[in-house]
């Protein structure tokens, strides 16, 4: 499996994008923990996690990104993830992630959910 890595970029309209690549195992818990640690602080409005070319992710990451949504909320910024893999959105169906974190298949229909949530 690939290194984990993480791309992220502050919008001009108010919304930070992430972008998580490779893996997201057990090895890489603790590098994504502090990959995650600056966007609890971002100055964004809203937040979306983009998940198109991440393989793979464990509980624990799961537990990560429902601790940054719950972090955000908390601060009144918006959070969603978006374009999950297969494997990824089989997993997130199992353990009913989309109840605590709003899934869309690609970045402008996760765009298009926080417009409508408004």
């Amino acid at each position: 499996m690939s290194q984990l890595n993480c791309h992220v970029e502050h919008c001009a309209d108010g919304f930070c994008l992430v972008a998580l690549t490779g893996s997201a195992d057990i090895d890489a818990h603790e590098r994504l923990k502090k990959m995650l640690a600056p966007v609890r602080e971002t100055k964004c409005s809203k937040v979306i996690v983009d998940l198109a070319k991440l393989e793979f992710l464990t509980s624990l990451a799961i537990g990560e990104l429902i601790s940054l949504r719950r972090s955000l909320r908390d601060r009144q910024v918006e959070m969603a993830v978006c374009a999950p893999n297969s494997y990824i959105e089989s997993v997130f169906s199992k353990v009913r992630f989309s109840n605590a974190v709003p899934v869309y298949p690609s970045i402008a229909n996760a765009r298009l959910g926080f417009s409508d949530a408004t």
